[in-house]
């Protein structure tokens, strides 16, 4: 299956899109769907940084359960505790939020970024055939105050990324997580574009999966929010 046959977004090509989910809650199930909620849960550095990832890759959305049906995020995300280091918030998140664990030298750190009100969010790819599955899933400890962030999307190939999901540990209500997306970097970048101009909250977006890339919405806006302290591939 081609999720995406484009090589550029510079021009508006027909493609065959695919979202698929991931079922992991006491159970395995994998599946096409054609829309999901997505979250509002947006930091600067997340458009730019899916902006530099190969553009026939795929990416790892987090999904989350609740009473009216959760919803998914880009990548995942974690709050570096005082006297952490984001690096190893990262490692500690990884295996929280996805049942996986690495290497702390696979994460790239692809920029650090200053929000406005003073948050700095700390942004590292992580490529799926560097994370193998653990025996048991460690449970996260809740962070209080304001903190920094780490996000960290997590990418490869439509087959690299499937072959990772067919090894995630099944969940028994950890993190109130029960669902994974496998999401084309192009829509990835559509969606963190969109979000990147609206007003956090806690209300998601139904964002339907459609067949087209609109080039205009792939490249140019989202970068206004955070100064960037963008570190180049």
């Amino acid at each position: 299956m081609s999720i995406l046959q484009s090589q550029t977004l510079e021009k508006e090509v027909e493609v065959e899109q695919s979202i698929i989910r991931y079922d992991v809650f006491k159970s395995l199930n994998f599946y096409k769907i054609s829309q999901f909620k997505l979250s509002r849960a947006y930091f600067s550095g997340m458009y730019e940084t899916l902006s530099t990832l190969p553009i026939d890759d795929v990416v790892v959305f987090i999904g989350y359960c609740s009473k009216i049906g959760g919803d998914a995020q880009i990548g995942f995300t974690g709050s570096i505790d005082k006297g952490n280091y984001p690096l190893d918030t990262a490692l500690n998140e990884l295996n929280e939020e996805t049942g996986f664990t690495t290497d702390s030298l696979n994460f790239k750190l692809n920029g650090e970024y200053d929000e406005k009100n003073g948050r700095k969010i700390f942004v590292y790819t992580l490529r799926a055939t560097n994370c193998i599955p653990l025996e048991t899933i460690p449970h996260g400890n809740k962070s209080s105050g304001f903190n920094n962030k780490i996000v960290v999307l997590i990418h490869g190939n439509l087959l690299e990324v499937s072959n990772l999901m067919e090894k995630v540990p099944i969940r028994n209500g950890e993190e109130n997580i029960d669902h994974f997306l496998i999401v084309p970097v192009s829509n990835a970048i559509q969606m963190a574009s969109h979000l990147s101009g609206l007003p956090k909250n806690r209300i998601p977006i139904t964002w339907p999966v459609n067949n087209k890339i609109d080039k205009e919405n792939c490249k140019g806006r989202g970068r206004g929010r955070g100064r960037g302290k963008g570190i180049g591939r």
